[in-house]
């Protein structure tokens, strides 16, 4: 709801971008234990789907929803603490966080790729 204004979204656009994104994480949180890549590649294909139906009901482009969905599924603080305790030095430890970023973000873009072969009939 916070990037509504950052986005300039339509006060219209507003609610159906929310329940992609609402969608879109629960898909990923109950995919998780079939592994973080799959769950995040299948909760992109998600967005791609239903923003792609959402976009034919209320005849506004499909990007508007899709990027307000695939940012929900962006491990930004992740990736923040990952990169900054690599660059300061401090432990080992993150090394799996940096490793769950990247598959996450394989994940996404991989979903997109995918989603970008359907057919818009």
């Amino acid at each position: 709801m916070c990037l509504i204004p950052s986005l300039n979204i339509r006060k219209k656009d507003a609610l159906p971008g929310i329940l992609i994104g609402v969608i879109a994480y629960n898909v990923t949180l109950l995919l998780w234990p079939l592994g973080v890549l799959i769950s995040a590649f299948i909760g992109t294909v998600v967005i791609v789907i239903t923003s792609n139906l959402i976009a034919k009901i209320t005849k506004t482009p499909k990007i508007v929803y899709q990027v307000q969905g695939t940012i929900m599924l962006v491990p930004g603080s992740k990736a923040f603490i990952g990169f900054s305790d690599l660059l300061v030095n401090k432990t080992d430890g993150y090394a799996d966080i940096l490793e769950l970023t990247s598959y996450i973000f394989m994940g996404i873009i991989g979903g997109l790729i995918f989603s970008g072969s359907f057919k818009d009939a």
